[in-house]
């Protein structure tokens, strides 16, 4: 799955930080879109450590760009993990 995110002020590649989760070199579709695969797992953890990669839970995550000229204000989302819907 992935998410568009529109806004102003994206650069050439931006950091995406999904709730605890920091996300780097995000490229921008044009000035006001990018887009960016939704993570599967805790790879992009920044305190993660030597331990094994986990699955994101599902449940509710900020998601916030970060460019040059700042940090965006937070856009919260749900995550649901539909392995059993249909």
């Amino acid at each position: 799955m992935e998410i568009t995110v529109h806004g102003a002020g994206f650069d050439s590649l931006n950091t995406v930080h999904f709730g605890r989760l920091v996300i780097p070199s995000v490229p921008r579709l044009n000035d006001s879109t990018m887009r960016f695969g939704v993570p599967v797992d805790d790879t992009f953890l920044t305190d993660r450590g030597p331990a094994p990669v986990q699955p994101l839970a599902s449940g509710a995550y900020d998601i916030r760009v970060e460019s040059r000229r700042g940090r965006s204000n937070a856009l919260r989302i749900m995550l649901v993990n539909d392995k059993g819907a249909r």
